[in-house]
């Protein structure tokens, strides 16, 4: 199981269970030096990260193993247009810019809610313009929904003309969707490559009963059943989402932030750990988007 670098906490305050804010550039150093040393090269990152491509520019411009995937910026328009197609252009030549690099891993759409928008072409006619000039490797997409990736599934196959080759998507203990469907196994049968992101749930998974918002009330005897789980198991909270997402074979990379370094250092713990399977984790799904979808929270 391959582990990439989340990093949208080193440019903004990201996160619920987040109490440091920023992550501070010494601390990124030692991440990034550590990730070296265990040759896990893939960061993610986004322009809609704050600062996020800058420094990671800055710090990683005596590290060449490292390769990013950056997210476009999203289309206000009800409708995309040829203008569109620069702006895409213009914005990934910009992320090369802040990033120092000369070609990235990929560049995924971020804003899957376009996918249904006129004119929706447009942009993978002009990612796919992109990777023939060599400025991108892998054309992505990041998604929220089952109906998003169906969708994907049914349009954008790698034996048409306008297809991706990286699927970014929501995937945890609480967050089980995908293991009723036959989806992943579809998407790998179609050659995609697949990155869960979300696993700690934007760190509501890793907060203790106690500190959970009370906007959370009603889910939190589902949480604590969880908990209790995993503390009888002699798992941390954070090893244990880093496990159950570990366990599909399907999967290709999970996407972790992190605040610390010895965060990561428990990650790299948890995604070695024997012992559980997925059966261990099947009754602590819930279908509620009001608690695994993070854009329904209260603010």
């Amino acid at each position: 199981m391959k582990i990439g670098l989340g990093t949208a906490q080193f440019g903004m305050n990201y996160g619920i269970a987040n109490r440091t804010g920023i992550v501070k550039k010494e601390e990124i150093e030692k991440i990034l030096s550590f990730l070296d040393s265990e040759k896990m090269f893939l960061i993610d990152t986004a322009p809609s990260y704050g600062r996020s491509e800058e420094v990671l520019g800055e710090l990683t411009k005596n590290y060449h193993n490292f390769i990013f995937t950056t997210k476009t910026l999203p289309i206000k328009n009800q409708e995309i247009n040829i203008e569109h197609r620069k702006f895409l252009r213009d914005n990934l030549c910009m992320s090369l810019e802040r990033l120092n690099r000369e070609t990235l891993y990929s560049l995924l759409i971020h804003d899957s809610n376009n996918l249904y928008k006129k004119n929706f072409n447009f942009l993978v006619e002009e990612m796919h313009l992109l990777k023939n000039e060599g400025l991108i490797k892998k054309i992505g997409i990041s998604v929220y929904s089952l109906n998003q990736i169906e969708y994907i599934v049914s349009n954008y196959k790698k034996n048409n003309a306008n297809y991706f080759d990286l699927i970014q998507l929501p995937f945890n203990v609480f967050d089980q969707r995908l293991l009723n469907t036959n989806l992943l196994q579809e998407l790998k049968n179609q050659k995609f490559e697949i990155h869960a992101r979300s696993i700690f749930l934007q760190g509501l998974l890793l907060m203790d009963i106690n500190e959970i918002p009370n906007s959370f009330e009603k889910y939190k005897n589902h949480i604590r059943k969880y908990q209790n789980f995993v503390k009888t198991k002699g798992f941390t909270l954070l090893e244990s989402a880093v496990i159950f997402s570990s366990l599909n074979k399907n999967i290709d990379t999970i996407i972790c932030g992190v605040e610390n370094l010895s965060q990561l250092k428990e990650i790299f713990k948890g995604a070695n750990s024997k012992g559980l399977k997925v059966n261990n984790f099947k009754d602590f799904a819930i279908d509620d988007d009001k608690l695994i979808d993070p854009s329904n929270w209260k603010k």
